[in-house]
């Protein structure tokens, strides 16, 4: 049953569960550090060494998609038994900086050097600085808008509707330099 859920997946899904498995494994291996912090040969998921540590750790990795595959399977199965129940999910906009989803896309989806948040409003005087990292959307709006849709594409198989945490990230960003408060940031 394993097989044949890996075989039937997307393969952009699949290939995202794949990092997500290789992320979590090396995570493991490096001790559970920041992936900016592993050693500076996995910092980087095209390099050499991670295609080694791919290689040579296949059982840890497997763990990784097993647990998916059983969360799909038991989902599935929840799903089935209230069928006619609609299902809202939340899909937040910013992922966590120490996600699979960042190590992967580093250079192409988003900005390290900067947090996302919201200007000061008469909700918070001094604005927000919320977790997650920002978009590169006006220099690879193709590649995030790619990984947009994948995001929900997927998600649409576990919700009949979807609600995004502060949608405010597709129609601009309010970025802050990591080492400055709320309102050193700037509307992109």
């Amino acid at each position: 049953a394993f097989a044949r859920w890996a075989s039937e997946m997307e393969p952009d899904i699949r290939e995202d569960l794949e990092n997500y498995a290789t992320f979590h494994a090396l995570s493991d291996d490096q001790q559970g550090l920041a992936w900016w912090e592993w050693d500076a040969k996995y910092r980087d998921p095209r390099s050499l060494a991670v295609q080694g540590f791919v290689n040579t750790h296949l059982r840890e990795r497997l763990f990784y998609l097993y647990l998916q595959w059983q969360f799909d399977e038991q989902w599935q199965q929840m799903r089935a038994a209230t069928a006619g129940t609609a299902l809202i999910g939340d899909l937040p906009i910013y992922p966590n900086r120490n996600s699979a989803e960042v190590w992967r896309y580093q250079r192409e989806h988003f900005d390290l050097n900067t947090k996302p948040g919201a200007p000061k409003d008469s909700f918070s005087p001094t604005g927000q600085e919320w977790p997650g990292v920002p978009y590169r959307w006006t220099t690879n709006e193709a590649a995030v808008t790619g990984f947009w849709q994948r995001r929900i594409r997927h998600a649409a198989r576990y919700y009949d509707g979807m609600r995004v945490d502060h949608l405010l990230g597709f129609a601009g960003e309010w970025t802050i330099p990591l080492d400055q408060p709320a309102l050193a940031g700037k509307l992109v």
